[in-house]
């Protein structure tokens, strides 16, 4: 999976004589799922540092130097300021902002209850708004923001509405949506998850030419 994906540069900073490596630092939410995990390793062998967002399964986060595992309820406000506060409290600034997480429950539409379907987007769209919320004022100019989307938000599947529904959201109105509002600095970028290596290769070769 990682074939392909040039390392990032690591800033260097030569201190009294002395060397030091500082790897950007990427905040994910979502890190102990199964994509989580492969994603934050993906990131550490390209050169990143990550904080990896975690609500329950903590034990399922690689145990390496260059990730943090961070407590990370997207489902509150107060947990999503801690989180970023801590972040940068312990690193001063950050890169980029992978929005990951996601519910995705399957059933006839008919079966879930309201309360059900409020608890999808409170996951998969409003979760996705209240960390960038928090992260878009301390981004610096060539940051990145990246929703993680699905072939979901682009067709509905039989028994997934109600998930195609919360990601058609988080395309459009999150990421499509901010796009076109002159005023903020970074504006969301999705990516399915097929893609989302191909992206870093990109954002990379970027960073690359700027330095």
């Amino acid at each position: 999976m990682g074939q392909g994906v040039r390392q990032s540069p690591i800033i260097v900073w030569v201190v009294t004589g002395r060397i030091l490596f500082m790897r950007p630092v990427i905040i994910v939410s979502g890190a102990s799922s199964s994509l989580g995990v492969i994603l934050c390793q993906e990131l550490v062998e390209n050169g990143y540092k990550v904080y990896a967002g975690y609500h329950f399964n903590r034990a399922k986060i690689l145990r390496n130097q260059y990730i943090v595992p961070i407590k990370l309820d997207i489902t509150s406000s107060d947990s999503c300021k801690k989180a970023i506060s801590k972040t940068i409290s312990k690193e001063k600034s950050f890169f980029a902002l992978i929005n990951l997480v996601a519910i995705s429950p399957s059933g006839e539409t008919l079966d879930f209850s309201v309360s059900d379907f409020q608890k999808i987007l409170d996951v998969n769209v409003v979760g996705s708004f209240r960390l960038i919320h928090e992260v878009l004022p301390k981004l610096p100019k060539n940051g990145r923001i990246i929703n993680i989307g699905s072939l979901s938000g682009l067709i509905s599947f039989p028994k997934f509405s109600l998930y195609s529904a919360s990601k058609f959201a988080l395309r459009v109105y999150i990421t499509n949506g901010c796009r076109k509002e002159d005023t903020l600095s970074t504006s969301p970028q999705e990516q399915l998850p097929s893609f989302l290596f191909h992206l870093l290769h990109r954002v990379q070769q970027e960073i690359e030419f700027q330095h």
